[in-house]
């Protein structure tokens, strides 16, 4: 028999945790990376929406009506194969499939739609500081903060 005492290598235990390390890391890594896919498709959906709907300005200017669909504004956009992202995106706060192979054109209130959604109905939900009173001061007020407060006087 050969003396294996010697010999340099991985332990099994020394590559379980070098396995866990990495799917820790992978478990705090692919929310960030989907929920950075969502806001890319949700910015990308802004920016078409935003440039349609200045196209459809000039198109109303130069001929008096809102034009009746995307291919009408050929003489304002570069191309008029403009197509939403696939994938997620950030509709009213909340992460939303979307549907819509192309944009479309609201022509009574002359707006360019993404999923039958004017470019309002894109954001991603801002975090709020909670318990600060709205005035950053965390629910203290400005008493609280050593200020002095005289309503009456007028003064803060």
């Amino acid at each position: 028999m050969q003396n294996r005492q010697n010999e340099a290598g991985f332990t099994l235990i020394g590559m379980l945790i070098a396995v866990g390390i990495v799917a820790i890391l992978a478990m705090i890594a692919v929310p960030k990376f989907t929920s950075a896919i969502a806001s890319a498709n949700t910015a990308k959906i802004q920016s078409d929406l935003s440039t349609l709907n200045t196209a459809i300005a000039v198109y109303e200017i130069d001929n008096g009506k809102a034009p009746d669909n995307i291919t009408d504004l050929a003489d304002y956009l570069q191309s008029t194969d403009i197509k939403p992202p696939k994938g997620d995106c950030y509709v009213e706060g909340k992460t939303v499939k979307l549907e819509a192979t192309t944009y479309t054109i609201d022509t009574a209130n002359s707006q360019a739609l993404c999923n039958g959604k004017a470019i309002g109905a894109f954001y991603k939900e801002k975090k709020t500081a909670s318990n600060d009173g709205g005035d950053g001061h965390r629910g203290k007020g400005l008493a609280g903060r050593g200020c002095q407060t005289n309503v009456s006087a007028g003064w803060v």
